[in-house]
């Protein structure tokens, strides 16, 4: 009989960390998914100098994200792998 409680309770053991196992994985797929989400926009512009019209301050190597003809977002090029574009260009060739 005390074979049996203890097989038991293995066998719940067992399950319970297959359940951790899982969940962690699941949670694990979930936020990988979420770092490489990546926005499909129609065009980035690069290396862009970017003046604050408030501030007058000059930002340098800026990337501005442009979707169905608006501009949407404007980021450090840091965060340029969160865009997939159908066109980029450099505004280094507008000096």
């Amino acid at each position: 009989m005390l074979f049996y409680i203890h097989t038991l309770f293995a066998e719940i053991a067992s399950i319970e960390n297959m359940k951790k196992t899982t969940l962690t994985s699941i949670l694990l797929l979930f936020i990988t998914s979420l770092c490489i989400a990546q926005s499909k926009v129609d065009l980035l512009i690069t290396n862009a100098n970017i003046i604050d019209i408030r501030t007058g301050k000059l930002t340098n190597n800026m990337v501005i994200i442009v979707d169905k003809g608006e501009i949407i977002n404007v980021s450090s090029s840091t965060e340029l792998t969160k865009y997939i574009a159908n066109q980029t260009i450099s505004a280094k060739c507008f000096k």
